[in-house]
């Protein structure tokens, strides 16, 4: 079962998106902009779409959302189910691991979550697939789908949400099958989590379609339409 979940960015986020849309469409017109900086410019609207982004010196700026109170939101609507998260960005792990320990400090809750992604060390890694699959309190399994999409089983959730999606079809179909096969007892529930008429509508149009879109933005000649079909 495939759902969206949408989220209406903030005044900061809209005033950042547009600026970068049209800084990248002058670059194009000066015919400045290569295929390498328009996968760039793309990834930089996502993040903005996630509440944060990478400035050009490599530091993450976060940006005033709506994306993890809404998260917030799912999670409480799944009250006592296992859900798994899956994230684009090593930040969007990061901020979700942050506002689920903020939960659970308020609530004083003994429910927990585990990360899965790129900097989770090799035994921390085992410790979250065996807390996930064996502890009733472990509740929520937040990684990346480069990262866990492939090789690990976790049935025990029929719930999936992605905060936010890869760019590559792959990653997309192997993180699916993370939860459904064999052992699988329920029908799973895909969420996407999206801001609409962003980029987020490209990203997820372009998986149903089972398109790479990787691939697609390499194409410069169709960084325009891209561009101003999310404007």
């Amino acid at each position: 079962v495939y759902e969206i979940c949408n989220v209406e960015m903030t005044k900061q986020q809209c005033v950042i998106y547009t600026q970068l849309c049209e800084e990248a469409l002058v670059k194009l017109g000066d015919n400045l902009l290569t295929s390498t900086s328009a996968l760039t410019t793309i990834e930089k609207l996502h993040q903005i779409c996630c509440g944060h982004v990478r400035d050009d010196d490599g530091n993450v700026q976060q940006l005033e959302n709506n994306r993890i109170p809404m998260l917030m939101e799912l999670l409480e609507k799944l009250e006592n189910k296992k859900v798994i998260i899956w994230c684009n960005y090593q930040a969007d792990v990061e901020n979700i691991m942050l506002a689920l320990s903020n939960r659970r400090a308020m609530t004083r809750s003994n429910e927990y979550a585990v990360h899965y992604y790129g900097k989770t060390s090799t035994d921390d890694r085992a410790m979250a697939i065996h807390q996930f699959k064996k502890d009733p309190l472990c509740k929520w399994f937040v990684g990346t789908g480069a990262t866990g999409g492939k090789g690990i089983t976790l049935v025990e959730s029929h719930y999936t949400i992605y905060f936010s999606n890869s760019y590559r079809l792959e990653t997309r179909l192997q993180s699916e099958d993370r939860n459904h096969r064999i052992g699988q007892t329920n029908k799973v529930t895909y969420i996407d989590m999206r801001c609409p008429g962003t980029v987020d509508d490209k990203i997820i149009k372009a998986l149903k379609e089972k398109k790479d879109l990787a691939s697609e933005i390499l194409d410069t000649s169709r960084f325009e339409e891209f561009i101003r079909l999310t404007t």
